[in-house]
């Protein structure tokens, strides 16, 4: 009986902690599927061309302009990029991209873009760029359609050295024009940085409502028509 009680603490030990495990893996799921999902907020994601230049260039500190149709980008290592007016913008930053990256952009947008100011801080040898990209681009349907296959693709980042990359979207993206209407239609699944590696997701309608918009600079409307526990169905209103 002794040696009984001796070993029976270590060997239900295990036991637990797999239950345990399982109460918790449920747990999760269940609030996936019936909290988070409904309540995500979500990345805020930028237009994927603009995106992914920014990343060539390890800018992290960009955020929209208040009326969201601009974006204004830190650049830290003002000198070191020869950063002085817009024109060493466009040489140096969007002229200056690997050949592999022409795979994710059209060179064709990423000339569009417009830099509409350009502000040095010498003491702390930062440039403050401000970048937009002209309305005949941002409400052409193949822009838009191009946007709506981006939409869920955040960066990832490897904690040990700081390299980002960008996901893949998930599921079905398309955009669909009926009726002279423009419809999207997303699969709600997203892959997503974690706390110490990517995790699978279930975007809410407001995270995926508010993205198609901010890819689209903020110039038109969106408006959530349905949805599933898999897809989304919205219009975009161009007005």
């Amino acid at each position: 009986m002794g040696r009984t009680i001796e070993i029976l603490p270590f060997g239900l030990l295990p036991i637990f902690f797999f239950i345990g495990y399982m109460l918790w893996c449920g747990a999760r799921d269940s609030a996936e599927k019936n909290i988070t999902s409904k309540i995500r907020h979500g990345i805020t994601e930028l237009p994927h061309d603009l995106s992914w230049l920014l990343n060539q260039h390890g800018m992290e500190d960009v955020v929209f302009t208040e009326d969201g149709k601009s974006v204004v980008v830190t650049l830290d290592g003002a000198r070191r990029w020869h950063i002085g007016d817009e024109a060493d913008v466009r040489e140096n930053i969007l002229g200056n991209i690997p050949s592999a990256s022409w795979d994710e952009l059209d060179p064709e947008i990423v000339a569009r873009h417009v830099i509409t100011s350009v502000t040095l801080d010498a003491e702390q040898d930062t440039a403050r760029i401000v970048i937009t990209l002209p309305d005949d681009i941002v409400r052409s349907e193949s822009y838009i359609e191009r946007e709506v296959m981006n939409v869920g693709r955040v960066f990832a980042r490897n904690i040990s050295n700081g390299v980002r990359w960008l996901q893949y979207p998930q599921g079905e993206r398309r955009l669909e024009r009926r009726d002279g209407r423009l419809f999207v239609h997303i699969d709600r699944s997203q892959i997503a940085p974690g706390f110490l590696e990517t995790k699978q997701v279930t975007m809410s309608e407001r995270q995926i409502t508010r993205n198609i918009k901010s890819r689209l600079w903020n110039r038109v409307d969106v408006r959530c028509l349905s949805m599933s526990d898999k897809t989304y169905c919205g219009e975009i209103l161009i007005g």
